[in-house]
């Protein structure tokens, strides 16, 4: 569900058209279904758990050091702030204390007009960290995880092929460096048997025809010592 609501073309409003919201859970249980549930709210309820946590363990922001100013020196450089840039401040002064929340809603209430089924959604994410910042550091750890089991199955099979007998005493740490360089580099690396399969190799067939006509006079010429041994032989025993 966290991977759907990040992706900012469909946020929480799939959850309803696809499996149902507030509505649709009241029709079920007027029906008779009292275990129906609201999707939509279940899905905010996990991105608000995941962004509480998350919020938990940002990275604060180093303070500035200001030099501390003498209350007697006048202050004829310092701006004045009309009614707006205070009520301004204040605004952003709750919006931060408020934390993650704000940031929900600001994604949730906006609908990016930029994005589309096939935008790449690490780089988006990358792109809008700092507007999303604790949404994008869930998002950077969560979608690029792969949704199909098959490229997993991948690395653990061939990572059967680098913790052998001979070589059961690897360490983790070396291990894992072993199959992020083959994850990494095997694409790039050539099959040179396949590679050989598929060349294509041009013959003179008159070399060919030469060498058939010398194979063809070797076999004469060895019959031919063939049949003077033989009539040797007679010759002897006649003698």
């Amino acid at each position: 569900m966290t991977s759907e609501v990040l992706h900012p073309y469909y946020k929480l409003a799939y959850f309803k058209v696809a499996w149902g919201g507030p509505e649709e859970k009241a029709a079920e249980v007027e029906a008779g279904n009292l275990n129906a549930k609201d999707w939509q709210d279940e899905a905010r309820k996990i991105v608000e758990k995941t962004m509480a946590e998350y919020y938990k363990t940002r990275p604060l922001p180093i303070p500035i050091q200001t030099k501390a100013l003498n209350p007697t020196e006048k202050h004829s450089n310092a701006p004045v702030l009309s009614e707006y840039d205070k009520l301004r401040k204040t605004l952003l002064g709750a919006d931060v204390e408020e934390g993650w929340a704000s940031e929900l809603r600001r994604y949730l209430g906006t609908m990016q007009q930029d994005v589309t089924k096939t935008t790449d959604l690490v780089e988006w994410w990358q792109n809008n960290a700092k507007l999303y910042p604790t949404l994008a550091r869930i998002a950077l750890d969560v979608l690029p995880s792969q949704a199909s089991s098959v490229p997993c199955e991948r690395v653990f099979s061939g990572s059967k092929q680098i913790a052998t007998d001979r070589r059961a005493c690897l360490g983790s740490t070396v291990f894992e460096e072993l199959v992020i360089m083959g994850s990494a580099w095997g694409p790039d690396l050539y099959d040179m048997a396949a590679w050989s399969t598929l060349q294509v190799e041009e013959i003179d067939s008159f070399d060919f025809e030469a060498m058939l006509v010398e194979d063809n006079d070797f076999l004469a010429e060895e019959k031919d010592d063939e049949s003077m041994t033989i009539d040797m032989d007679d010759i002897e025993m006649v003698v």
